[in-house]
């Protein structure tokens, strides 16, 4: 019958030589049970525990200390509250850029937008993008896929922090660290042209649920509101936003979890109520078998995306 070792129980003032006395020898003197009958182990070894135990009394009496007696350890980093402005950004020219670690394949680098006579913008973290690559290679024609090069334009990795305040940084090696992107008129400004709508794909990322107390809804929403001001500033055209869908699937996506998500829900059912936007397709959530990586489609997850955008724009 397993039972634990009398006196082995870790002790600030205890020197590990004499807990590894006690541990030897208190075995020798504890009770075992045999067949329900509690025998005593005999022992000789009882001089050796008397002699252990005067030494730990005066090792904690301060008798045998070389020192005063250690203060208590420093204490942690109190956690930082949270806080509805905006997330801070990075100095540039600071910093290092490091891998990650990830194992599975790296997001697609973001490719600016140039073509401007899609009717629907898009507007949004990464998936948007790569939802609208899906929604090409269906037969849709009608959103802003293209760049100079012929390939697919890419949306940055940016949360509703990033597109508030029109600022994407990212790692760059050759800038000393960190590279700063205006979001605005790389990615959303060369697509303006012949819109008849805009597509949104709102993402609360990990950062800014920390930046929102947790998801609060007041706090997401001004950051939601703040983004839809950056577009009014450049179209008028009806914006539908989504949030981003269930990305919990094998590898997790850690950056964009479902509650995060559900805040986002939140605040776009008051926005709706209230007229400012428009509800956007819901798109499904991925299986381990249709991603990428932790948070974004591979090309059958895109086509999964691009169904539910030829389904709500139409090709």
């Amino acid at each position: 019958m397993a039972r634990e070792r009398a006196g082995a129980v870790a002790h600030p003032d205890r020197p590990d030589w004499a807990l590894r006395l006690i541990s030897r020898w208190s075995d020798l003197s504890m009770p075992s049970l045999d067949e329900g009958r509690y025998l005593m182990k005999p022992t000789r070894k009882w001089p050796l525990l008397v002699a252990v135990a005067a030494v730990l009394t005066l090792t904690q009496t301060g008798a045998f200390a070389k020192g005063p007696a250690p203060g208590p350890g420093p204490k942690p980093d109190p956690a930082p509250g949270p806080t509805s402005g905006p997330t801070p950004s990075p100095t540039p020219g600071s910093g290092t850029c490091r891998p990650d670690g990830d194992p599975f394949p790296p997001s697609p680098m973001p490719v600016p937008y140039a073509d401007s006579s899609a009717r629907v913008v898009v507007v949004g973290y990464m998936g948007a993008s790569m939802a609208a690559e899906g929604y090409h290679t269906l037969g849709g024609r009608g959103m802003s896929v293209a760049s100079p090069t012929g390939s697919v334009a890419i949306l940055p990795n940016a949360g509703l922090g990033d597109f508030a305040s029109g600022a994407y940084w990212t790692c760059s090696p050759a800038d000393g660290g960190v590279r700063k992107t205006d979001l605005w008129p790389a990615f959303i400004e060369p697509q303006l042209g012949a819109e008849r709508a805009v597509w949104w794909l709102a993402a609360l990322t990990d950062d800014e649920w920390r930046g929102t107390g947790s998801g609060d809804p007041v706090a997401v929403r001004g950051r939601m509101e703040a983004v839809l001001a950056q577009i009014r500033q450049r179209t008028s055209a009806p914006v539908y936003v989504s949030a981003v869908p269930d990305l919990s699937s094998a590898p997790v996506c850690k950056s964009i979890q479902p509650a995060f998500s559900a805040a986002v829900r939140t605040a776009i059912d008051a926005m709706v109520a209230s007229g400012e936007v428009l509800r956007g397709p819901v798109l499904p959530p991925l299986t381990a078998a249709q991603k990428l990586n932790r948070c974004h489609p591979n090309a059958a997850g895109e086509a999964v995306w691009g169904s539910a955008l030829l389904n709500a724009f139409g090709a």
